[in-house]
């Protein structure tokens, strides 16, 4: 278990969350935090929904940064990096 996310929870790298830019999280009373997201990696297909628990400072607008997880679900366990990606809120 890592630290308290901006959105106050303590979370494994197993879990199905993810940090969203400062241009959603305005601060640890966000109203993005609990918000869930269906993420599709479009090079592959593979779908995950997660949750939103923290802030990715270096995020830019558009960009999420997964925890372990769903990144491994979405990426057959690459590295980490970049991959190209639509989500929505659900």
């Amino acid at each position: 278990m890592g630290a308290a996310g901006s959105c106050g929870a303590v979370h494994g790298d197993g879990d199905y969350i993810v940090a969203l830019g400062p241009n959603y999280m305005k601060g640890p009373n966000s109203p993005y935090c609990g918000r869930r997201i269906s993420a599709k990696n479009t090079s592959n297909g593979k779908t995950v929904t997660v949750t939103v628990a923290d802030t990715c400072p270096t995020c830019g607008p558009g960009d999420i940064d997964f925890a372990l997880g769903p990144w491994n679900a979405l990426t057959n366990n690459a590295s980490p990096g970049v991959f190209p990606l639509s989500w929505h809120f659900s």
